[in-house]
């Protein structure tokens, strides 16, 4: 007698101009991604770049009672052509398969606890080595845009990204990104976003209250539509003026780093360098980025007013 077949969970995400056509075993997969997905909805009838599939397979726990790590491991596989990513002491394990433009998860369900970052792990990461072969190239950046000229705020988490992006947001500028943006070269170098939404922790919402509301406490980060609080002023790219790589401070400074200080600071915050031949390419760009991008050392404090001075002197240069 055979097994029936298991049922199968379907959804078409679009990340910028790309499709990442979804299937799993679990529905609750859909669910999180759906709750965490920072991108708008897209018309089916919009232009696609490429088109990408995701399979998620959702496992019951190898180990019924175990504790887990919360390293990060990667390698690549030259035979075959794939980038292998484990997460949580391989209770969940990626492949990507740039041949194949695929990328096949294997999920534990004691991984669920980590709710909130499962779609960044099996989905935002593995699509930012895909699209490398567009000549996209991610950076954990916030970006935000006056008199149409976009400034990258780049760091690492907890550095400030979202403070500083929702501060510049409320005194009149635009908006691409908190905190994930894609970087590519046509007649200038562009970014771009799209995000409608920003990922805030609660110390960060609490500085907020007049536009958010007072929140409840809560651990991690939660997302918050910003469409609607910020109408009109969402932006999908736009021209690079300038980069600053930030930290937040006591007293405000403002450095020009020299184009091979710029390199050292952000090579780490593109994602992962594992593939021969797209690392050789994203590190040309990032060189040909830096030489030609006026960069910073950013030291801001929450006097976002001369903050917005500064900052406009920089892009208007």
């Amino acid at each position: 007698m055979t097994k029936p077949a298991l049922k199968q969970y379907q959804k078409d995400y679009r990340i910028l101009d790309f499709s990442i056509f979804t299937t799993t075993n679990n529905r609750e997969i859909i669910e999180i991604l759906d709750e965490n997905f920072l991108y708008p909805e897209k018309e089916p009838e919009t232009p696609v770049r490429g088109r990408f599939r995701l399979e998620v397979k959702v496992v019951n726990n190898l180990e019924h009672v175990r504790s887990l790590d919360d390293k990060f491991h990667y390698a690549y596989d030259p035979a075959q052509d794939a980038l292998l990513l484990t997460y949580l002491d391989r209770a969940i394990q990626v492949e990507i398969s740039y041949t194949n433009r695929k990328i096949t998860a294997q999920i534990e369900k004691i991984a669920f606890h980590y709710r909130a970052a499962l779609g960044n792990w099996i989905l935002t990461i593995p699509f930012a080595e895909l699209v490398k072969e567009y000549h996209y190239y991610f950076m954990h950046s916030a970006a935000l845009v006056k008199q149409g000229k976009a400034l990258l705020l780049a760091g690492k988490s907890g550095k400030g990204k979202t403070t500083l992006a929702l501060s510049l947001l409320k005194i009149g500028w635009h908006y691409i990104s908190d905190d994930e943006v894609y970087l590519y070269e046509n007649n200038g170098f562009q970014v771009q976003g799209g995000s409608v939404k920003a990922k805030l922790t609660c110390r960060t919402w609490e500085m907020f209250t007049d536009i958010l509301g007072e929140p409840d406490k809560f651990r991690g980060k939660r997302l918050i539509a910003l469409d609607s609080i910020f109408p009109g002023k969402i932006m999908q790219q736009t021209g690079i003026a300038a980069l600053c790589v930030i930290s937040p401070a006591q007293s405000i400074s403002l450095e020009r780093l020299k184009p091979i200080e710029a390199v050292k600071e952000l090579f780490s915050l593109a994602f992962l360098n594992a593939h021969p031949e797209y690392t050789r390419e994203n590190f040309g760009f990032l060189t040909d980025f830096c030489y030609n991008i006026p960069c910073y050392r950013l030291n801001f404090t929450t006097d976002f007013a001369e903050m917005d001075r500064r900052l406009t002197e920089i892009i208007l240069a």
